[in-house]
């Protein structure tokens, strides 16, 4: 498919990208110019502040359609997610973080996927800013990134798998995922008791199994994230 060919397609689904924020107001900028700036453009931008220092409504008033929500207390990175997607609209909901890039037309290369498995969730590859892969579906122990996962598929966290190939995975990566209204809606969308970071795509995910959904990753779809300490 050609530059322009991309330029001037148009996604089969709408999107809804919801982006929690803690004082990341240096890093949320960036995501939120190349989010609004992806071709084609997802159907709204909701950036939820959970109750951050930083002044984020005045600081992304240059993007005049995106909704920035502010939480009404703390709720950590799992309610944050949750409170914004609940406010989401459009066929396929994007929780992603608020430290990411990715490349300009990456609806679309999620598009061909959802339309191809209607009855899965997606996460991405990560990359870290070095531009080395790092993660390629969450792994379940924290400890190590070498040894394979034993849960589903016995991979390796950092097997990418083939470039162009939707590969099931044992677990959404937390950093950027896609999940699909139906499937939201069966699966009641996010757990209200997770609070930290890093439990919600591991509860979808065995959810998404339990209720007769598969969980796969976009081997092609490169998104580059902040790994913090």
């Amino acid at each position: 498919m050609s530059n322009i060919e991309l330029i001037n397609a148009d996604a089969q689904f709408s999107y809804s990208v919801v982006i929690p924020t803690h004082n990341e107001i240096r890093d949320l900028e960036v995501t939120v110019a190349m989010v609004w700036a992806s071709e084609p453009r997802p159907i709204e931008i909701i950036v939820v502040d959970d109750c951050g220092d930083d002044d984020v409504k005045e600081r992304l008033s240059s993007f005049p359609d995106v909704k920035v929500v502010r939480t009404p207390k703390r709720l950590g990175a799992g309610g944050a997610k949750r409170f914004g997607a609940n406010l989401a609209t459009g066929d396929v909901i994007v929780i992603m973080d608020s430290h990411m890039r990715m490349p300009y037309n990456w609806l679309l290369t999620a598009d061909e996927a959802l339309d191809h498995y209607p009855q899965a969730i997606f996460c991405c590859a990560c990359i870290n800013f070095r531009c080395r892969w790092v993660g390629s579906g969450a792994k379940w122990s924290r400890s190590t990134t070498e040894k394979s996962s034993d849960v589903f598929m016995k991979q390796s966290w950092m097997n990418r798998g083939e470039h162009d190939v939707v590969d099931r995975c044992d677990s959404l990566l937390g950093g950027c995922y896609f999940i699909p209204r139906h499937i939201w809606e069966v699966m009641g969308g996010l757990n209200p008791s997770l609070y930290g970071w890093g439990y919600e795509e591991h509860d979808l995910s065995l959810r998404a199994y339990m209720m007769g959904f598969e969980v796969r990753r976009i081997n092609s779809l490169g998104v580059q994230h902040r790994f913090q300490k």
